[in-house]
């Protein structure tokens, strides 16, 4: 999942409830991703190498679910969708995992 780009020339025509929009997608899609790279189901941008530390992953999902509670009620649609199909993929991983 690939978070969206906050470039200068988005932002300039952006009004300020757009640029929070992003930047939560692009908070939620950072945690995904950093969850599914402990999870070992990305490789690490930097060695390509995966890795598995479920604690480390359990961090990132607990905070996705922690700005989940905070934010019910206060999302847009599509910002809940995202949020909420994040959890599901990420959880989905973390079961596997532990199963394994």
């Amino acid at each position: 999942m690939d978070p969206p780009s906050l470039n200068e020339d988005a932002l300039a025509d952006a009004d300020r409830e757009e640029i929070v929009a992003a930047l939560l997608q692009q908070l939620v899609m950072q945690q995904t991703n950093m969850a599914l790279m402990f999870l070992g189901r990305i490789p690490h941008p930097e060695t390509k190498e995966t890795m598995l530390d479920l604690e480390s992953a359990k961090l990132y999902i607990d905070q996705l679910e922690m700005l989940e509670n905070r934010t019910a009620g206060n999302l847009t649609h599509g910002e809940e969708s995202l949020l909420r199909k994040s959890l599901v993929t990420v959880r989905g991983h973390l079961v596997a995992a532990l199963e394994a």
